[in-house]
């Protein structure tokens, strides 16, 4: 998939497949897997995409997951439909194209400068879109924990959300608190994963709708999940770069 409408298409034909087998029918299992690698793996889509598409890897898993949570056919397809609008109406109206674009860029030449530049094209959609600016936000600080994790060689799962990368990576870069014994220094530590543990829950009420009563995310609100997500991303960025210098 190279542009949003292939993206469209995708989640389309995913709904579909995914309609057949929870209505008693039988889909492919390796078309489910290449339809749902290409989603979850584009960092753009991802944040948008329905929960049990991220957790369930498999086909199989997937109707383990529908067949307990709803008994009838009908309630079935309507819960899949209702997901996957969601989606299609996230990417009907967003950048999909210049986020890809952006993170790619940030990943190719993973610097200071490119991170710097990801938050700042972030910041300036805040007012226009603040959903989107909170999504690049939470995207960038993953891309960068991402990123790390794979140039210091620790395996982890694309199913593993922003807490858990970023407890990963500040575990490989001797950032996490378990690893220090200072009081303050363990606390101010901590507060980094408070605050990737803080924009995953933002994310999940404003953006992915995990709440009872929705809610609608404002410009500040974008502003602070961006400048925080910044701030952590930069200091992991240069604990990173700080390392590689001192092994040459």
């Amino acid at each position: 998939m190279t542009n949003r409408t292939d993206f469209i298409r995708g989640t389309e034909a995913l709904q579909d497949m995914l309609v057949t087998v929870a209505t008693g029918g039988s889909a492919p299992a390796r078309d489910y897997q290449v339809l749902r690698s290409e989603l979850v793996s584009n960092p753009a889509i991802q944040p948008f995409l329905p929960r049990f598409i991220k957790t369930c890897d498999d086909i199989d898993t997937f109707w383990e997951f529908i067949r307990f949570e709803f008994r009838y056919h009908n309630d079935r397809r309507e819960y899949i439909e209702k997901e996957f609008a969601r989606v299609r109406e996230k990417l009907e109206h967003s950048s999909t194209e210049s986020s890809d674009e952006e993170f790619a860029e940030v990943l190719e030449e993973f610097d200071m400068e490119k991170v710097q530049q990801a938050r700042h094209r972030a910041l300036e959609r805040r007012k226009e879109s603040p959903e989107e600016a909170i999504t690049a936000a939470r995207v960038m600080l993953e891309s960068v924990c991402r990123h790390i994790l794979h140039d210091v060689g620790e395996e982890h799962t694309e199913k593993l959300d922003l807490p858990g990368l970023y407890e990963l990576t500040a575990m490989q870069l001797s950032l996490h608190p378990s690893g220090h014994t200072e009081p303050t220094l363990r606390q101010l530590l901590a507060g980094g994963q408070g605050v990737a543990d803080s924009l995953d829950s933002i994310c999940r009420r404003f953006v992915d709708g995990e709440t009872d009563e929705p809610i609608q995310p404002t410009p500040h609100h974008a502003e602070l999940a961006v400048n925080l997500a910044g701030a952590i991303a930069t200091f992991l960025v240069r604990t990173w770069q700080v390392r590689n210098e001192s092994a040459e």
